[in-house]
């Protein structure tokens, strides 16, 4: 069976509330349908770009779910505006239990499952579908709203991305208020898990150097320490928060202006061309891709880059 209902959050809210002569935004409108999984009831909804599947309990949760990725969709699409249309709802799989989390990706992706089962925390996305399983209602947004960016490029973009801003915008939209209605309110700044973890790397000298941090990504950090896989996911959301906010002296503003036109031809084959010609004009045919578009669109000299960077780092840290 299935019903048409409209969600928000009513008169008890999670944070904040709407400014007093600000318009109301309208509710999402959403199909709450049956569906089981393992024998487990569970429920799927289908919003204006989702087709969400859960087997998740937490009724305050659930009325919330559609607001939210909704709201999460109209903000990545403002962040990278959307090349082509979505020809079908984008897929989303939300389960209680890591158990039945682990049932599905083992029979979801059967080649990638080994590396998936290596995630202590999260979710993944692949083939423009994400998968997570509960942990807190907080953790679980900040998840779904991460792994939401990587589908919403996979599903509006498509072509070669660079993992590092693949997962350096991913985590932009981890931290959050909820208004009145549940609709997200982004802080990236405020990402304390992101800070802290960025704050150890640095103390205890973990930090990756650009290079290296460019020629990685998410399924390759995912084998390395804990230590390692934190400053990672730290670095790169800090390098992407430098490149957006904080690029406002004169002398750093091309740094901003470079990456404003990375996103407006994320994966595009402009980009491809983009970074084949960056390698080609530093006499390295074979240069790691992330860092070929970093030098096409922000700048040839990393090292420079890097310090300019790091200091950054330890202003936003009060780190010496």
């Amino acid at each position: 069976m299935s019903v048409r209902v409209v969600f928000g959050f009513g008169a008890a809210t999670l944070a904040g509330c709407a400014a007093p002569h600000e318009s109301p935004r309208p509710r999402v409108e959403a199909e709450r349908r049956e569906w089981k999984y393992l024998g487990a009831s569970g429920v799927e909804f289908v919003t204006p770009h989702y087709r969400l599947r859960t087997t998740c309990v937490h009724e305050s949760l659930l009325r919330s779910l559609p607001e939210f990725v909704e709201a999460c969709w109209d903000e990545y699409a403002t962040l990278v505006p959307p090349h082509r249309e979505l020809s079908s709802p984008a897929e989303t799989y939300l389960f209680q239990t890591r158990g039945q989390w682990e049932h599905f990706t083992q029979k979801f992706s059967p080649l990638r499952a080994a590396t998936y089962l290596k995630i202590r925390s999260g979710g993944y996305e692949e083939r423009g579908v994400t998968v997570s399983h509960y942990d807190r209602m907080a953790t679980t947004f900040s998840v779904l709203a991460h792994e939401g960016l990587h589908q919403f490029l996979s599903r509006t973009r498509g072509g070669r991305i660079p993992p590092w801003v693949n997962e350096g915008l991913a985590c932009q939209f981890e931290a959050f208020d909820l208004d009145a209605d549940g609709r997200p309110s982004f802080t990236p700044r405020r990402n304390l898990i992101r800070r802290n973890t960025l704050r150890d790397a640095y103390l205890t000298k973990q930090m990756f150097e650009l290079q290296d941090l460019f020629a990685t990504d998410a399924g390759r950090v995912v084998a390395l320490p804990s230590p390692r896989v934190r400053a990672y996911y730290g670095q790169v959301w800090s390098l992407v928060l430098f490149l957006r906010e904080d690029c406002r002296e004169p002398a750093l503003q091309p740094f901003a202006a470079g990456f404003t036109r990375l996103l407006e031809e994320l994966g595009t084959p402009r980009m491809m061309a983009a970074a084949a010609e960056a390698a080609s004009l530093a006499g390295r045919p074979n240069m790691d891709y992330g860092e070929a578009v970093f030098r096409a669109y922000v700048t040839t000299d990393v090292a420079a880059f890097q310090q300019h960077y790091l200091a950054f780092v330890r202003a936003m840290l009060s780190v010496d």
